[in-house]
């Protein structure tokens, strides 16, 4: 079974680093942000 995560605040600051890290670790991100898309379009694909 796959470990899925939802970040909120994820475009930048400790939200962006927190799922960056649990992709890193082989966990499926799921990211939610409230505004600047242009930061969050920046979240590497998986």
């Amino acid at each position: 079974m796959s470990k899925i995560a939802l970040v909120t605040g994820a475009n930048r600051g400790l939200g962006r680093n927190t799922a960056l890290s649990i992709a890193r670790h082989g966990g499926d991100v799921i990211v939610a942000y409230r505004g600047n898309t242009a930061q969050a379009s920046r979240l590497p694909p998986r």
